[in-house]
């Protein structure tokens, strides 16, 4: 009988299991501890477990068929309160600066925006694998649920719902980046995926070398593309995915009967933005 993939209890289990989270844990007595104490000490304990079952699924050394994707499912838990907070941050520096160009905006603020994004962009980078793993083995709302009880285990219930929108938001970025790259392959779009740095600055696939930044709804695209022309950058590069967020039904897969709809709208943003002359190949 198969294992759950996504079965949450028993992940906590090996990292609860692990020395790591047992030598991780504090020595202070709780009732010595505020409340913020010991949320942190859970944090880096559990931090530190799923850190070291990732590098042992890694390498194999559980005997797992799914141990590459247990090992990105690990990383994940290890880094989940990182991009929680980083996605705090930057939303904060956002609301406070909006479009405000960096040279007038203190260094220090604007290091720390950069290093929340690369923390982000690393941690959507890490969904696109467990999305490329998984998606034959879970939906979009299991794959959001384990991130979310997740995040309350070592957390506890501190702002699960907002964290929940944040995971459903980057879930459903992730699906959309990953579900193009698969379509441009089908209907031979020459294009190279951006490296972590090169997505953090918008560069999510390259077109006739042209970075591209796909976004997972016509609106957000319209707003980004607002921001971009009044930030000085060429609008056109910032595009929307074609997909609509139904032409899922649930899954994190776009079923088949749905790829030619989503390629007239694809394509003539693709070419508008790189230059190219692209035709959908008849399906």
């Amino acid at each position: 009988m198969n294992k759950n993939p996504l079965d949450s209890r028993r992940f906590i289990q090996e990292i609860n299991q692990t020395p790591e989270f047992l030598d991780n844990l504090p020595r202070t007595p709780r009732s010595e501890m505020s409340s913020e104490a010991l949320r942190g000490a859970r944090i880096n304990a559990i931090g530190q477990g799923a850190s070291a079952l990732a590098i042992r699924y890694d390498q194999n050394e559980m005997r797992d068929p799914n141990g590459e994707l247990n090992s990105h499912l690990y990383n994940m838990i290890a880094t989940v309160n990182d991009f929680y907070e980083a996605q705090q941050s930057a939303d904060a520096f956002r609301k406070r600066y909006g479009h405000t160009k960096f040279r007038n905006i203190n260094r220090p603020e604007v290091d720390a925006f950069k290093s929340d994004k690369q923390t982000i962009t690393e941690f959507n980078h890490l969904l696109t694998e467990i999305i490329n793993l998984g998606a034959e083995k879970f939906s979009f709302n299991e794959l959001l649920t384990f991130m979310t009880q997740q995040y309350a285990a070592s957390s506890g219930e501190t702002n699960t719902r907002k964290f929940q929108g944040k995971a459903f938001s980057a879930i459903d970025g992730m699906r959309n980046e990953f579900n193009v790259e698969q379509l441009l392959i089908k209907n031979d779009i020459e294009f190279k995926k951006g490296t972590i740095a090169q997505d953090a600055q918008g560069g999510d696939i390259f077109v006739n070398r042209t970075p591209i930044d796909l976004k997972s709804s016509w609106m957000s695209a319209e707003r980004a593309k607002i921001a971009a022309q009044e930030q000085g950058y060429n609008p056109n590069r910032i595009i929307w995915s074609g997909i609509e967020f139904e032409d899922f039904e649930g899954q994190l897969l776009l079923p088949a009967h749905t790829e030619a709809r989503v390629m007239k709208r694809l394509i003539p943003a693709i070419n508008k933005a790189a230059g190219t002359d692209y035709q959908a190949i008849a399906s």
